[in-house]
């Protein structure tokens, strides 16, 4: 989804490139976290704005989903 965010090759996206000075733009965030909370992930703009790498987004969108029973 992020690549294609981005107009870019998966191939081209390094884990740890700043998505931002790659072109991601706010509006184009938007609409990734609404496909993201759309199946069931809860994720907030300022959380993907404080580290906007492939890597750290991708560990924030792992976590458990919303309807996961804690033990």
């Amino acid at each position: 989804m992020v690549a294609a965010a981005l107009n870019l090759p998966v191939g081209d996206l390094a884990e740890t490139a700043d998505l931002f000075e790659l072109g991601m733009d706010s509006l184009a965030l938007i609409r990734l976290i609404t496909q993201w909370r759309r199946s069931g992930r809860s994720v907030t703009f300022e959380e993907l704005t404080e580290n906007p790498t492939l890597a750290a987004w991708q560990a924030l969108l792992a976590g458990p989903a919303p309807d996961a029973v804690a033990d």
